[in-house]
């Protein structure tokens, strides 16, 4: 089947595995936590409305989103990926895809630091995935338009890390906490090759000659279903695949 976005394979599939069975029974070690800081709080308690909620206030969400970038490295993967859709919203396409890859790492970081209690149908990182999945593919085609925005958006990912302060909550109970060198430590290659790869992208795509061919594959994969790639689609294709070859870098020319 032909894939219906050029990036969705590749780019929007979260960075998220099963997680392993915790406890029957709540961890005696486990802080208890509150509604409002389940929901992704940032920083100290302080009685305001959870970050989450302010981000699907319409009334305040840009004053929440600009509280997400001014401390991106705190804000948990629920946050960063509604912060996302926020800053697309308004048009900072920069901001949106920053925050919406950093919202995979992030899960992807908490996964390891807090093993969520939840399982199954409970566990919160169905909820993270069916978030990317439902809005990564229009964020990552629209960025992709623009290659010099998508590569700025990658620099600040790559600068980008995770902290887990005490006060920090990940937006769900865990059955315990490990530090944050561990989770930095045990993240560390999953991060690498992460960032490796879209850091690759972001070169092919500010080629001028792979960008072009580019633009016809794209704009063939969100065609109907039913239609034939044309000669120049294939040509693309070639170009593509040989500009990756040339480069050494693993793209979407094979897709």
């Amino acid at each position: 089947m032909k894939m219906r976005a050029l990036a969705v394979g590749v780019l929007c599939v979260c960075c998220l595995t099963s997680c392993s069975p915790g406890p029957d029974e709540p961890d005696p070690a486990v802080d208890p936590r509150d509604e409002t800081a389940s929901r992704g709080k940032l920083g100290k308690g302080d009685g305001k409305k959870a970050l989450v909620d302010r981000l699907l206030d319409k009334s305040v969400s840009s004053k929440a989103l600009e509280e997400v970038l001014e401390k991106p490295e705190e804000c948990s993967s629920f946050a960063l990926i509604v912060a996302a859709l926020v800053a697309y919203g308004e048009g900072r396409l920069e901001d949106s895809a920053f925050l919406f890859y950093a919202g995979q790492l992030r899960a992807s970081f908490d996964k390891v630091c807090f093993p969520p209690r939840g399982q199954g149908g409970d566990n919160p990182f169905l909820a993270i995935g069916a978030m990317c999945a439902q809005y990564g593919g229009e964020i990552n085609s629209a960025v992709m338009k623009k290659p010099k925005v998508y590569a700025k958006a990658i620099d600040r990912l790559e600068k980008w890390n995770p902290k887990a302060p005490k006060d920090y909550d990940p937006g769900y109970k865990f059955t315990i906490r490990k530090t944050e060198k561990e989770a930095t430590e045990a993240e560390k290659v999953h991060r690498a090759e992460y960032i490796k790869g879209m850091k690759g992208v972001a070169t092919l795509l500010n080629d001028k000659e792979y960008f072009a061919a580019f633009k016809v594959v794209q704009a063939y994969n969100l065609s109907p279903l039913d239609n034939h790639p044309t000669e120049e689609v294939q040509k693309a294709r070639k170009t593509m695949v040989r500009i990756e070859k040339e480069k050494g870098i693993k793209g979407f020319g094979r897709l």
